[in-house]
């Protein structure tokens, strides 16, 4: 690190523009106008705990984002991924619709800190299955409407 703050540049500008510009054309072309416009269009590099740097200016970035859950522990937080290393040599994964000691102990932990009357636990493969499946699931007779208790 210099006497500014920043880090070592290790990136060209050609090069950075050359993945910005295949980001736009496969994944999000507003996506990129829209960090363009705040001064956001850098490149997550030597990622340190919530900390990464651009490679291009060598300027260090606080990483704030907290919209999505896997990140308010800090992206590449070492218990957490000492823990999932550790998970990912002893447990077996298994598949969602079979039984498993691990998901029942995970349900029965569950369950005993929510509310009395959530004793169900739906694990899902991922955010979207997660967000939609409350919505989809039958709560009564067919023509209730679906309601959550408070």
């Amino acid at each position: 690190m210099n006497s500014e703050g920043k880090e070592t540049v290790s990136m060209s500008q050609n090069e950075k523009k050359r993945i910005v510009q295949a980001f736009s054309r496969h994944i999000n072309s507003g996506q990129v106008k829209y960090l363009k416009a705040g001064h956001l269009d850098v490149l997550e590099t030597q990622r340190r705990s919530v900390r990464f740097i651009d490679p291009v200016s060598g300027r260090v970035m606080i990483d704030c984002f907290t919209s999505a859950g896997c990140f308010n522990v800090g992206r590449g937080n070492p218990v957490i991924k000492k823990a999932m290393e550790e998970a990912l040599e002893t447990l077996d994964m298994g598949t969602s619709t079979l039984i498993s000691v691990h998901k029942v102990a995970l349900a029965e932990r569950l369950a005993s800190i929510a509310p009395a009357d959530l004793n169900k636990v739906l694990f899902a493969a991922g955010g979207g299955d997660a967000s939609i499946a409350p919505s989809s699931l039958p709560a009564g007779p067919r023509d209730a409407p679906i309601s959550f208790p408070r």
